[in-house]
């Protein structure tokens, strides 16, 4: 009798407990510091500040049971570029995500995820929102890409068919990113020794069987690599 009246009041404080947490949770909110609050529009390339930006923050906060509410406040940056969002309201957000809007500045999807500016940033309101000038934009992702696969030329050693999918993609990629004359031969320089020492060392059966399919790619445009790829779109671009 005295094991089962132990195990009710056991049970009942720590059904208890639970409640009150909950309810802390509710007001003062359980997540981890979300920052000051306090941040700057920035100019990815030339790192200078941006006034005049419309800053949107979005932060979800979690449901008891399940799924989540959003919140989604805006403000403008200062002469300073500097902006702020107190955090008194926004306790319980478990992710934030902000993006800043200005005429003459892009920043679609690729240079979005290229420019975050480190990890964990979601968890917190981000003190950094970077915008690229129009005129900026393709460059700074072309370097970016670049970035994605060694491109030293010296390297000739094996070089497997899944390498030279990798490099043929990004290859693929900054071309309908380089519009222009000199954006092109920048490509050109970056690419065409690297995929042409690649080609050179597969064998005929490797060539043969190169197939590789990409939907990801910087327009969503869907970029194929088959056999006859290098003699279609490197050759003719290459001068090889």
């Amino acid at each position: 009798m005295k094991r089962s009246v132990l195990a009710k009041t056991a049970t009942s404080d720590v059904r208890s407990l639970v409640c009150a947490l909950a309810m802390a949770c509710l007001s003062s909110g359980c997540s981890s510091p979300i920052g000051s609050g306090d941040g700057k529009v920035i100019d990815f390339v030339s790192k200078e500040t941006i006034p005049q930006a419309t800053v949107t923050l979005t932060c979800t906060v979690p449901k008891l049971v399940h799924g989540s509410d959003k919140i989604v406040l805006k403000t403008e940056s200062a002469a300073d570029g500097s902006y702020r969002f107190d955090p008194a309201g926004l306790r319980g957000c478990d992710f934030f995500f902000a993006r800043a809007l200005k005429p003459g500045y892009g920043l679609d999807h690729m240079t979005n995820a290229l420019t975050n500016p480190g990890p964990d940033t979601s968890r917190q309101i981000p003190n950094i929102v970077y915008l690229i000038k129009e005129r900026d934009q393709p460059m700074v992702l072309l370097e970016r890409l670049a970035e994605r696969v060694p491109l030293g030329s010296a390297k000739v050693g094996p070089f497997a068919p899944a390498e030279f999918s990798s490099v043929y993609m990004l290859f693929i990629s900054s071309k309908r990113i380089a519009t222009s004359p000199a954006l092109a031969d920048w490509v050109r320089e970056k690419y065409c020794a690297r995929l042409q020492a690649g080609w050179d060392v597969l064998t005929e059966e490797q060539r043969a069987g190169l197939r590789y399919d990409d939907s990801s790619s910087i327009d969503w445009s869907p970029i194929s690599l088959r056999s006859d790829s290098y003699k279609e779109e490197v050759q003719p671009s290459c001068g090889v």
